[in-house]
């Protein structure tokens, strides 16, 4: 593959174009990862022969994809407005990323690490503050913002990349769906494999591919729903079948990371094929849902804590009892605090730009 110098240096991109199906996947995700952290105390404490366990399985495996879903969305929607021929102002590009995604991320660091430290978790050095920051350890969700920001620092490479002509593409993405099998599969002694980006790889490209080809992405999940929806609806039951079976001891499944990259991904191309069907005018609660995206960063970084804080108040309760306020607490607090905050801060930089 070959790029100009234009791909380095330059002028930024212009403006990306709102899509609301974005919004709305947007929201969905962030409720789906919520979801799934509210609900890991009642996936590990029920019977595993009970329908509780079964339906906790189950809505616990459908949020499986959101993680992989926020990787492909941050790829396309960049792309959305990359220019084949324009200029990219590299310093420009990190310093805006930095602002705007490592910044919260070290605020909300700090702010679980005082909470830990505070209650005696642990005792508090900065040796280990550092590390926490640098690896994303400190909570499980933080590896995220760790394989994010490795995406962003290699962007002059994804706009070469996204130059390239349709038969390059399909062989970068092959390759791309190779290696990150082998980051899951050959890596799984190393201790940091989930926070590599090569173990998102795939998904990040396809973001790409789907960024700069955005009108004939969706024309192709459209025009092919008759046969892509079926096939997306059989993978995903019979992933999260096996997947069960397994849990339980009855079956083997010797290929569940090949499934589960399958199945993400077909969840993921439902999950957008579905969304871009929605008509926004017509939409219920069509502000909220907006409001929830233009928040989501910010739930998505402090809703655990809320999850801790309840726990440490309900140590006596069951898991059903507690399952339930788990639920109650991350799907408010989170949400409407971080909803008021970016309220706030918009209102708080548009009297700046007045002044």
């Amino acid at each position: 593959m070959r790029c100009t110098k234009s791909d380095a240096v330059g002028t930024p991109s212009v403006a990306r174009p709102r899509r609301f199906e974005f919004t709305a996947l947007t929201v969905l995700m962030t409720l789906l990862v919520m979801y799934s952290h509210a609900s890991s105390e009642a996936f590990t404490g029920y019977q595993k022969d009970s329908l509780l366990y079964l339906a906790v399985f189950v809505t616990k495996k459908l949020c499986g994809f959101a993680v992989p879903g926020f990787i492909f969305m941050s790829a396309a929607k960049y792309f959305l407005a990359y220019e084949r021929g324009g200029g990219f102002d590299y310093p420009s590009f990190l310093l805006k990323r930095v602002s705007k995604v490592y910044f919260p991320y070290i605020f909300w660091v700090v702010a679980y690490f005082i909470y830990f430290t505070g209650r005696y978790y642990f005792p508090p050095t900065y040796g280990e503050l550092a590390q926490y920051l640098a690896l994303g350890t400190l909570v499980s969700h933080f590896y995220f913002v760790v394989v994010i920001m490795q995406l962003y620092l290699l962007m002059p490479a994804w706009r070469c990349f996204a130059r390239q002509k349709t038969a390059t593409l399909a062989v970068v993405l092959v390759v791309s769906l190779a290696v990150m099998y082998i980051s899951k599969t050959q890596l799984r002694g190393f201790e940091y494999a989930d926070r590599i980006f090569t173990s998102f790889l795939f998904y990040w490209l396809l973001g790409v591919v789907c960024g700069t080809r955005y009108d004939a992405f969706l024309a192709f999940l459209k025009r092919r729903r008759a046969l892509l929806l079926p096939a997306e609806l059989l993978i995903i039951a019979a992933h999260i079948a096996l997947s069960y079976l397994s849990s339980r001891g009855l079956v083997r499944y010797p290929f569940a990371e090949a499934g589960q990259i399958v199945y993400a991904t077909a969840l993921l191309m439902l999950a957008l094929d579905l969304c871009a069907a929605i008509k926004p005018e017509k939409l219920p609660l069509r502000r909220l849902v907006e409001r929830i995206s233009a928040a989501s960063y910010y739930i998505y970084l402090c809703h655990n804590l809320t999850l801790f804080i309840v726990d440490e108040y309900t140590p006596g309760w069951g898991i059903s009892a507690r399952f339930a306020l788990r639920l109650v607490v991350v799907f408010t607090v989170p949400v409407a605090g971080s909803i008021a905050y970016t309220a706030l801060k918009k209102k708080f930089q548009g009297r700046l730009k007045r002044a």
